[in-house]
């Protein structure tokens, strides 16, 4: 009897140190950060493209700037791009173009499929009462904020981006829903890491701003390398103008580093792709 346990216990402890060798399964939620399996850097931007309606003087049609603003995706070799004004034929447009795929249905994020998978998504109503559509506080429309879950195959990490945008006439609507964001990353990201983007028709030193600012950094802050392009990210479609109105951002958790920031003021036959420049940020997890 001493023999056979003598024999089974020596199995045991083969078995036991080969597990040990292979190494343990990752649940499915939870980050697998062990090996980099491909370039840890990616860029994110924030661009608010001017919505697609009638209105709009003809060369500024969608038709007319479609081309120039996806040349600047691609040019910029973006990987995560948060659009606010958008258009579903727009980013359709866009989609088709770069073979970007699109999470959401306002505030779209597009993103890069081949590098990164979707964990979760969702979204949520900048008002007192988020979880329906409704207008919030002195807002002149309904806002919303979409988020995404992503997990990013080059480093088996995951981390969250909010595209929000801030409501242009409420300055009640604006200071809450910098709040609400608190409150809802908070709650939602349990500490991971996050991206979130927007127009926040606010400018740096505003109440919003200080808000976000207060648990999130504004990557052009924090950049590694000197910010490039003008400091306003707002252009009216005024090409003479000296662009000093910023109120587009990227902010990021301290779980990442900002290696580069910039706003990209490109002009062609005396047009921008759209009223706003996008904010482009270089970003890697630690």
């Amino acid at each position: 009897m001493d023999k056979y346990f003598y024999i089974c216990g020596f199995v045991l402890l083969i078995w036991l140190g080969s597990s040990c060798q292979k190494g343990s399964t990752v649940n499915p939620g939870e980050d697998d950060s062990s090996q980099l399996r491909g370039e840890p850097t990616f860029v994110v931007a924030s661009y608010n493209i001017l919505h697609d309606t009638e209105d709009l003087p003809d060369n500024y049609k969608w038709s007319v700037r479609r081309d120039l603003l996806i040349k600047q995706v691609k040019d910029n070799h973006i990987d995560i791009l948060s659009l606010q004004e958008d258009r579903e034929n727009q980013a359709l447009d866009i989609q088709r173009a770069t073979g970007m795929q699109i999470a959401g249905t306002s505030k779209r994020v597009l993103y890069d499929g081949k590098r990164f998978s979707v964990r979760s998504q969702g979204q949520f109503y900048l008002s007192e009462t988020p979880d329906r559509s409704s207008y919030g506080w002195d807002a002149a429309v309904i806002r919303l904020c979409n988020w995404v879950l992503f997990n990013d195959r080059n480093t088996g990490r995951n981390f969250f981006v909010f595209n929000a945008h801030f409501d242009h006439i409420g300055q009640v609507a604006r200071d809450q829903s910098a709040l609400l964001m608190q409150q809802r990353i908070n709650f939602l990201t349990n500490g991971q890491p996050v991206v979130m983007t927007g127009d926040m028709n606010a400018r740096p030193g505003e109440r919003p701003i200080i808000t976000l600012t207060s648990f999130l950094s504004d990557s052009r802050s924090k950049s590694e390398t000197d910010p490039q392009g003008p400091v306003g990210t707002y252009n009216g479609r005024n090409t003479q103008g000296e662009f000093t109105s910023r109120i587009d951002y990227v902010f990021a958790s301290s779980h990442f580093r900002v290696k580069e920031y910039a706003v990209l003021q490109d002009e062609t036959d005396g047009i921008f792709p759209s009223d706003h420049f996008p904010v482009v940020t270089k970003l890697e997890l630690k």
